[in-house]
Order: C-alpha cells, then sequence, then structure tokens
C-alpha cells in the first residue's frame, strides 16, 4: 500500500508539494512512502510535522492500493468493473468535515467516475477480509449528503458533509465501470484531502478563480490490446498539482 503523508498548511497564501524520498515499492502490501513537504518559496524543505497547527487547514493521510479488477455474472452477461481501495486517516486533534472526490482518466481519454454497485462491494470486502458490520467508505459515504430535492431546487440547501473523526481511520474503495483495452496510462486523481484552496478574480463578473491542489497517482500498463489485464499495472509516481476551474458566485 502506497503512502501519502500529509499535514497542517500554515498559510493559504503559499503552496507545497510531496517530494518522496527514496524508491518506491510497487503493488499492494508495499512499504510505506516516506514523504516531506518542500515550500515552493524559499526552496527550504520541512517536515510535515513542522508546520504550526490551528490554521483551519488541514491534509488527510492518504495510504493507497494498487487498482484491481472485478467482473460480475456469467456469460455472455459479464460485467466488468475496476476499483482502488484506499485508507484514509486525520492524525490531527480535531474532527474535519471533508468532500473527496476520486476519479480517473487513461491516456485514450477515457474518463472514470465512481459507480455505487452492492455486489462488487460485496466481493471487494471478501476480498479484504472485512467482517459483517465492520464499514467499508464508498463514494456515496465520501460525498455531500442531502435530501431530495424538488424540481427546481429550494434554496437555502442544507449540505451535509462527512467527517472524520480525531485520529480516526477510514477504510475506503472506489468503484468503476469498465476498463479501455487499449489503455497505456491511468492516472488517479484524488480531490479533497485537504481544504486549502483559493479563490482569485476571474475577470468577468459573478465568476471567480478556484485554485486547488489535487492528488494524482499514476500507473502505466505494459503489452498491447492483446494483454489488457489491468493486474499488469505498474506503479509509475504520485505527485500534487494545482488546477484551477472557474466557479459562479454572488459576488461581483
Amino acid at each position: 500500500m502506497q503512502r501519502a503523508r500529509s499535514g497542517p498548511h500554515p498559510h493559504r497564501c503559499r503552496w507545497a508539494r510531496v517530494v518522496v524520498a527514496g524508491a518506491l515499492a510497487l503493488g499492494a502490501g508495499s512499504a510505506l512512502v516516506p514523504a516531506a513537504w518542500a515550500q515552493q518559496e524559499g526552496g527550504g524543505e520541512l517536515e510535515a510535522e513542522a508546520f504550526a497547527r490551528g490554521s483551519g487547514i488541514y491534509l488527510l493521510d492518504l495510504q493507497y492500493d494498487k487498482p484491481r479488477q472485478i467482473a460480475v455474472g456469467r456469460e455472455p452477461y459479464v460485467e466488468h468493473f475496476w476499483y482502488v481501495t484506499f485508507v484514509l486517516a486525520n492524525q490531527d486533534s480535531e474532527d474535519h468535515p471533508f468532500f473527496l472526490e476520486v476519479s480517473a482518466e487513461s491516456d485514450k481519454g477515457v474518463t472514470y467516475r465512481p459507480v455505487q454497485h452492492p455486489e462488487v462491494e460485496r466481493i471487494v470486502r471478501g476480498r479484504l477480509g472485512l467482517a459483517e458490520g465492520e464499514p467499508l467508505w464508498t463514494a456515496a459515504d465520501l460525498t455531500i449528503r442531502h435530501a431530495e430535492q424538488p424540481l427546481p431546487p429550494r434554496f437555502p440547501t442544507e449540505i451535509v458533509e462527512p467527517v472524520i473523526r480525531a485520529g480516526q481511520r477510514l477504510r475506503c474503495v472506489a468503484i468503476f465501470k469498465g476498463w479501455h483495452p487499449e489503455a497505456n496510462h491511468l492516472t488517479i486523481t484524488f480531490r479533497g484531502l485537504t481544504n486549502d484552496v483559493r479563490l482569485e478574480p476571474a475577470g468577468r463578473p459573478h465568476e471567480r478563480k478556484l485554485l486547488e491542489r489535487v492528488f494524482r497517482v499514476e500507473y502505466y500498463r505494459p503489452g498491447d490490446e492483446f494483454f489488457p489485464h489491468i493486474e499488469a499495472l505498474q506503479f509509475v509516481g504520485h505527485r500534487w498539482e494545482t488546477v484551477e476551474r472557474v466557479v459562479k458566485t454572488d459576488l461581483e
């Protein structure tokens, strides 16, 4: 299981990236990855624990496994899925409401979004050796929940975010439909590991540019379309990236 250690970030105006120390072991059951945070301004390296707490900025600890493939049903009615299991941990002394979105994209332009599938989840639970009643968080647990709304929806709408308690570890799975047989590269993106985001003017009324950090994990699949198994994926690396998108706002 690969690990990306994170810690609180003291200033919203300063961005950081993960610097991986040492070689990365591949696949499930691999050694944990030691990591440090490096300041982009100044070039100095600081261990995660060196950042001051109490800033309101958090970063969740992430440990992830290699993607696995799964088939449900019998021929000729077989559905193909793939999934990635991971553990979220809150190493702070306070609870954090959060919103985590996991997605993926291949080098062939195929985008993957999580799906809910009880049978796949049941098989994954068995592979993980989870006892009955032992929690396994899925996309439905990791994102915002609210009551069903009429159309058009009423405002304001109460938004209910999941909460990770202080010191809590959550076993999670992201399930995806299908696997592109011609894909050579796969990038998995975790958005929401930190609440360190910035809003900047977009140059147009009622719009703002939102800057946030996402965590990407990249794999390479050797072979060709005649050897399409996802189990052959090789770990390439992981990294933090700053991404931006334009959001609508009531502000001028």
